[in-house]
């Protein structure tokens, strides 16, 4: 069985068994732009699933970003 945070993680829509999955200031997540994922870091949580979110890349700020839109960013162990 998937915990949200798994279904989160495999491009799920955040959601699982009626829960939010939720992200905190500081997390590194990655962003959904069109079917491609960005890496990038919260930095404002709006309370109200949305999300401030600055991109490793080119540290471009984006403002009230939905929950629907972010998974928790996958980590490659060797």
């Amino acid at each position: 069985m998937k915990d949200s945070a798994t279904d989160a993680a495999a491009g799920g829509d955040g959601k699982r068994g009626g829960h939010d999955v939720s992200f905190c200031v500081d997390m590194d997540i990655d962003r959904d732009i069109d079917g491609l994922w960005f890496p990038a870091r919260i930095l404002v949580d709006h309370g109200d699933d949305t999300y401030d979110v600055e991109y490793d890349e080119d540290h471009k700020v984006e403002e009230h970003i939905p929950a629907s839109e972010l998974r928790y960013m996958l980590v490659m162990t060797p």
